[in-house]
């Protein structure tokens, strides 16, 4: 069976851990053929007006490969986070812009998930002001997804872990 999904009108929702709401939802835009049983699928997707829940809301660009279980197909997708955290130096800005990017790739059941981050559009890795960072990219942005900073001072780890217990 050769199926079409044209002009991006099909939407999909991949749930990748439903305790913590970890999904994708997007609208697909490809062709993929189902042979013999119902869940051998091969085929390449491109989404589109998508977005990745993790924590936050991402917006999500890319593709979805089936090569033959349904329930796992390959992913090549870019997921980007972006806010402000709040600072104060020497030319008196009061926030920095944060891009946070996991590009997604693997598969479904199998996902590897690389962590990217700028800060006022320079690349984590050599933002200039090392101090306003943990020099741990992965740990920074989690933090700055999570608490809208990073990395925290001892009085917000402190306020962060007193929030968690209660919950």
């Amino acid at each position: 069976l050769q199926v079409e999904a044209p002009g991006g009108s099909t939407t999909i929702e991949m749930i990748f851990n439903s305790l913590t709401a970890e999904k994708l939802v997007a609208t697909i835009n490809g062709r993929w053929t189902i042979r013999g049983s119902k869940s051998h699928w091969l085929g390449e997707l491109t989404i589109s007006q998508a977005y990745y829940n993790f924590l936050k809301r991402f917006e999500a660009e890319g593709r979805i490969r089936y090569t033959g279980d349904i329930l796992n197909p390959s992913l090549d997708i870019v997921a980007t986070y972006r806010g402000q955290r709040p600072t104060q130096d020497s030319t008196g800005r009061l926030f920095e812009r944060i891009v946070v990017k996991f590009k997604i790739t693997g598969t479904k059941q199998e996902p590897k998930i690389e962590t990217q981050m700028t800060i006022d559009d320079l690349d984590y890795a050599t933002y200039p002001n090392r101090s306003r960072t943990s020099n741990d990219v992965q740990s920074d942005a989690i933090q700055f997804i999570v608490y809208g900073n990073f990395p925290l001072n001892a009085t917000e780890k402190t306020e962060a872990n007193s929030a968690l217990e209660k919950q």
